[in-house]
């Protein structure tokens, strides 16, 4: 990996925001990777206000072929910075690793694409991730009871895998509009997109890291900032007619109110209504969505 001109292979995409704690392991763990094929490695420095940037530039100048820092004089917002990101790679293949998280297989990048290089029909990949909380010294899997093969259907609920275990064919998203922003839901927005092109390949075995921080979208969600999310399903429709929107539609409303750590009343009951609505369009399957979804709401209903 030491041409100037090289073919990359993968281009692996990295938004970092404030994350000076923990993008120094991000970036090592990528590093790590052993192919046998380049890659590269896209940082989108969203403008930090910590040390974020000047780690991830000591990092370019040890390894100027292989990492790239795209930045901007101004905080642009997450959806944004990942798009400018996609905009930007080179590779056949697009992997994701967010500041925050970290890889913890050496070989997961090489497993991935010689699945995918083997298999033409499907589309992208993912894998089980291990969860940690640091605040504590809990661990779990992300995911049980996850199919090997993952199709649209199964998307349209709980998410089945974390961002940084995905993996996709670059030329998915040629040709096409931009992703809405702001997002939050960027990362679904794909998954969603790869899997109208072909079935997700799931590896059972964990081979990423997902921090759960104080600092992460996770925990300063808000109601408002989902909202955005709604504006995925007319790109998805656009791409794809028959997309199930109205059942979509009852998931994020669902997400809306039953996700963020708070949230008032008014907009609690706004977006449980909507989501039971929205919900009969899957009638009458919706019925066990109904029911824990509703137990949900009124816990938090009763908690405000």
């Amino acid at each position: 990996m030491n041409s100037n001109d090289k073919i990359n292979k993968v281009s692996v995409l990295m938004t970092c925001y404030n994350q000076e704690k923990f993008v120094n392991k991000a970036i090592q763990s990528i590093l790590s990777q052993k192919t046998n094929f380049d890659f590269e490695l896209l940082i989108g420095e969203d403008y930090s206000t910590d040390n974020s940037l000047k780690i991830c530039e000591n990092y370019q100048q040890k390894y100027p072929n292989i990492i790239k820092i795209i930045s901007d004089h101004k905080n642009i917002g997450l959806s944004a910075n990942q798009q400018r990101l996609m905009d930007a790679s080179t590779g056949e293949y697009i992997a994701f690793c967010e500041a925050d998280d970290y890889w913890i297989d050496e070989y997961k990048l090489k497993k991935q694409v010689e699945f995918l290089d083997s298999n033409p029909n499907y589309s992208s990949s993912a894998h089980q991730s291990t969860v940690i909380y640091d605040n504590n010294n809990l661990t779990h899997d992300y995911r049980d009871n996850v199919p090997e093969t993952i199709e649209t259907k199964d998307l349209l609920a709980k998410r089945k895998f974390h961002t940084a275990s995905f993996i996709f064919r670059r030329n998915l998203i040629d040709n096409i509009d931009k992703l809405p922003s702001p997002l939050t839901g960027w990362d679904r927005a794909i998954f969603l997109l790869c899997s109208f092109h072909g079935p997700i390949k799931y590896f059972h075995e964990p081979m990423c890291v997902y921090r759960k921080n104080k600092i992460g979208l996770t925990s300063n969600v808000t109601h408002k900032m989902l909202l955005n999310d709604l504006s995925i399903i007319g790109w998805l429709t656009e791409i794809n007619p028959a997309f199930p929107k109205f059942k979509y539609k009852a998931y994020l409303y669902r997400t809306i109110f039953e996700y963020p750590p708070k949230i008032e009343i008014f907009p609690l009951i706004k977006y449980y209504l909507l989501h039971l609505v929205f919900s009969f369009s899957y009638f009458p399957k919706n019925f066990t969505d109904i029911r824990i979804s509703s137990k949900r709401f009124f816990k938090k209903l009763f908690a405000s």
